[in-house]
């Protein structure tokens, strides 16, 4: 009944814009049921259906701010993630604009409160959203109210009758009503139930009744619509420790320690790291809970939990005392941080990097070992948004006098993931790992982890081609190094400093702050700086004008470049110089030779889009106008997959 009514609701779109809320209790099916419905009418909506899960009802991490979730939607609708306004209000204009004309369905899933979502609703025709929220919001205009409760009797019956595939036999109608009634007839837990009682066929419905009276009085719970979902999902729990198997007990033992850590989706070995377990042990109680439907299994090997279950065992965590606590998020922060630091072995990076890698993987010695690239970066893809969620927590401060690496995993992840970063453009990533441990190192007065975050941060401006913003977060990281006297990083803040300033028209100082980037490269024995520095100067000396000196410049950089990631960056600007004078053979020649190089090892489209660019103006300048055209293509093509890749960070469910 309630999907049909939403889908007679969204149809109504065509004329005029539609906004339907759901609210109700935890677990009672408001997600399923939106995205069931914008499935069933995504046929209305060519533009596009855009799901945000706004985290309103998370209990490890904080809802989204309205800045972050316009940027993502921007960048689903199309928009350069470069392009995107950093000021809020201008960004929801620009948001506004992009929606005028589409058609266009939205999902804004786990609102917290309406001014969470008011600014986000469609006011033009054609555009729909569909808004899910534990509490009812109110004040949003003429939005339909979709108020979900738990199932009648009759159909909680039936839904677990039709999972675990029971009859009903003479004279126990009595017995199954009692039995959904037990469960609070949330969809949730009645399907836990089913299943186990499909797994038991031999137990009857008076067997299963007479187990969940026995709750402990956890039952007597049931009274409002929040507690109705924790009870309702802890009866799995509950069962397994009653179980005479001692790997059920087992399971039911370790459940808490999944609300130890604010990560969402665990393998054996962090579950491992976790509990102090050993890996197939930990793959036996992850498994058995998951055959109890307490958690999900999203993709082979890897499992997670249903927000509301989280919060149940972020409730049992909260009772351990809190050194336990502390010990078991040390050993799966040294996990990761082993794992972050052994996800370089196949890269190719030079020495100065290779070492650090090497001393923090000798530091943390637990965690995965990678052999090939493709598999490493595929690694930190995935498990990119759980080493930012246990950053943040870990950034709290009760974690101020943990030590290492309670309070040095952000700046620690961030040091790991500096290669990783310079392959895969993941800025909203970076800026937040970067943000957090700034925060954290500021009030822990970390001078060093402070600097390293300004440097983050400044990086990633760079790369988005705001100057301005990132040579106010290099210069206060450069004054900090100094402070220090940590000449490496101060070389390479030198080094990021120049592209800047030349962005921001600054040509005189770019030229000076690089001649110091090379000093400083040379002095602490730092090639890979050199040549960047080398390259970056190159850059600048073509913008002055000065043709000779900068082909100088570059050919140096490209005749010492350490590793790919250099040869590719001279061969781009190299490209570039001689396209500035119409030597379009010479120019096609470095893009090709560019490409070859970044065909060796991974790199995110924006760097190879360049080069196919300033090849198709090549192709083009020699009259190959068919090949120029598929130059270009494949550019924008990068491109437009670069931003769907961004926006699927967080657009859609992420497993």
């Amino acid at each position: 009944l309630e999907l049909a009514r939403l889908r007679e609701r969204l149809t109504e779109a065509a004329t005029a814009p539609v906004v339907c809320l759901l609210d109700g209790p935890g677990g009672v099916g408001k997600s399923a049921l939106a995205v069931r419905a914008a499935r069933d009418v995504a046929d209305r909506f060519p533009d596009g259906v855009l799901h945000v899960d706004l985290h309103g009802s998370d209990p490890c991490r904080p809802p989204l701010p309205t800045s972050e979730v316009v940027q993502t939607l921007l960048t689903a609708l199309g928009v350069d993630e470069r392009r995107v306004p950093r000021d809020t209000d201008q960004a929801l204009a620009l948001y506004r604009d992009r929606l005028a004309g589409r058609r266009v369905l939205l999902v804004l899933d786990n609102a917290l409160r309406a001014d969470h979502v008011a600014p986000l609703l469609p006011d033009n025709a054609g555009c729909a959203a569909l808004v899910t929220s534990r509490a009812v919001l109110t004040g949003l205009g003429e939005a339909q109210h979709l108020h979900l409760d738990t199932l009648s009797t009759a159909d909680a019956v039936a839904l677990v009758r039709a999972v675990s595939g029971r009859r009903t036999e003479a004279g126990e109608q009595p017995h199954w009503e009692e039995l959904v009634a037990l469960c609070g007839r949330l969809p949730l837990a009645l399907r836990v139930v089913a299943t186990r009682m499909a797994s038991r066929p031999r137990w009857t419905v008076a067997d299963w009744v007479s187990v969940l009276r026995d709750e402990r009085g956890r039952l007597d719970e049931l009274v409002t619509a929040d507690v109705d979902a924790r009870a309702s999902l802890m009866v799995g729990v509950d069962q397994l420790a009653a179980s005479a198997d001692a790997g059920d007990r087992e399971a039911a033992r370790r459940f808490w320690t999944l609300g130890v850590c604010a990560v969402t989706h665990h393998t054996a070995p962090t579950f491992a790291a976790l509990t102090g377990l050993d890996a197939p042990a930990a793959r036996d109680v992850l498994e058995r809970l998951t055959d109890a439907q307490i958690a999900t299994s999203p993709s082979p090997g890897r499992y997670a939990l249903h927000d509301l279950v989280r919060s149940a065992a972020l409730r049992d965590a909260d009772r351990l005392p809190a050194a336990e606590r502390h010990r078991a998020l040390a050993r799966l922060a040294s996990w990761y941080l082993g794992t972050l630091y052994r996800s370089t072995a196949p890269l190719p990076v030079g020495d100065f990097l290779r070492r650090r890698y090497r001393e923090g993987a000798a530091r943390h010695p637990g965690g995965r070992c990678f052999e090939r690239r493709d598999e490493a970066l595929a690694w930190v893809d995935l498990e990119l948004p759980e080493v930012l969620a246990l950053a943040e927590q870990l950034a709290q401060p009760e974690f101020d006098d943990g030590g290492p690496p309670l309070a040095t995993f952000a700046l620690e992840a961030t040091r790991a993931l500096e290669s990783y970063f310079a392959i895969r453009f993941c800025w909203r990533y970076q800026e937040r790992l970067a943000t957090t441990q700034l925060v954290a190192a500021e009030r822990r007065s970390d001078t060093f982890a402070q600097a390293v975050a300004l440097a983050s941060l400044g990086r990633v401006a760079g790369q988005r081609g705001d100057g301005v913003g990132a040579l106010r977060q290099l210069d206060r990281a450069i004054d900090l190094f100094e402070q220090l006297g940590a000449h490496a990083e101060l070389a390479t803040g030198y080094n990021n400093q120049v592209p800047c300033l030349a962005m921001a028209g600054r040509l005189d100082e770019a030229v000076a702050v690089g001649r110091r980037a090379l000093r400083h490269a040379d002095r602490n024995g730092l090639p890979e700086v050199r040549c960047s520095s080398l390259n970056n100067l190159g850059r600048v000396h073509l913008m002055r004008g000065e043709r000779d000196e900068a082909l100088r410049l570059l050919t140096e950089s490209y005749r010492l470049a350490p590793v790919n990631h250099h040869l590719v960056g001279t061969a781009s600007v190299l490209a570039e110089f001689h396209l500035s004078s119409a030597e379009f053979e010479q120019a096609a020649h470095w893009a090709g030779r560019g490409l070859e190089h970044a065909a060796e090892q991974p790199f995110d489209p924006p760097q190879i889009a360049e080069l196919y660019t300033v090849l198709g103006a090549a192709l083009a300048g020699l009259g190959r106008g068919e090949q120029a055209a598929t130059a270009e293509e494949r550019a924008r093509s990068m491109l437009a997959d670069f931003n769907s890749r961004e926006s699927a960070d967080g657009c859609s469910q992420r497993r």
